[in-house]
């Protein structure tokens, strides 16, 4: 290193080193800021959440896989709507093959909207009519909804005879769009001018 001489020459190494050691602590500070402040939005917002049961849907694959193909065989349709009284109940009407309803069965929906995975609502199915369940579900948010239909209809069967339960898995994706018009207002003539 060359020897330094005048006081001036000095003054401006010293304020060298001050330059770049502030810029590079700075710099780790701002990354410092920047991870957390990920981490924050990460626990605090709803959005940032796994899906529920998402361990246990993994193991089990195979055997929710049979009862599809199981499902599949009964030849079951269901249409999903709102219930047109409510935003918080949906609708499942469900017919066999031949177009008759399925009456009789009992069984749990359970859906999620896509940007709230977390909070996943499960609610016991009723039957309001011939075919017609309707599940407790608030789905006032429009967008995106995952539902999950569990039917299970006990078949009428004698004394000499047994058959097992049929049980129906439905799972669907679906839109609900805006239930309400969005209000807008215009500007007064005055404003508009």
């Amino acid at each position: 290193m060359i020897p330094l001489t005048t006081q001036s020459e000095i003054a401006k190494e010293k304020s060298s080193k001050r330059f770049w050691l502030t810029l590079i602590l700075s710099f780790f500070a701002l990354d410092l800021t920047i991870a957390i402040y990920a981490i924050v939005v990460a626990v605090s917002d709803p959005s940032f959440r796994p899906m529920p049961d998402y361990g246990d849907r993994s193991v089990a694959w195979e055997v929710h896989h049979q009862e599809q193909l199981a499902s599949e065989r009964l030849g079951w349709t269901v249409a999903v709507s709102r219930v047109e009284t409510s935003d918080q109940a949906i609708e499942f009407r469900v017919v066999d093959r031949s177009g008759e309803p399925i009456v009789h069965a009992t069984g749990l929906a359970s859906a999620y909207h896509f940007t709230r995975v977390a909070d996943q609502q499960t609610s016991p199915l009723e039957e309001r009519e011939a075919g017609c369940y309707v599940a407790n579900i608030d789905c006032r948010r429009p967008g995106l909804w995952k539902i999950d239909l569990r039917l299970t209809r006990t078949p009428e069967t004698t004394a000499e005879e047994s058959r097992p339960a049929d049980v129906f898995v439905y799972e669907a994706t679906i839109e609900f769009p805006i239930t309400h018009p969005v209000v807008t207002s215009s500007l007064p003539s005055s404003i508009s001018s």
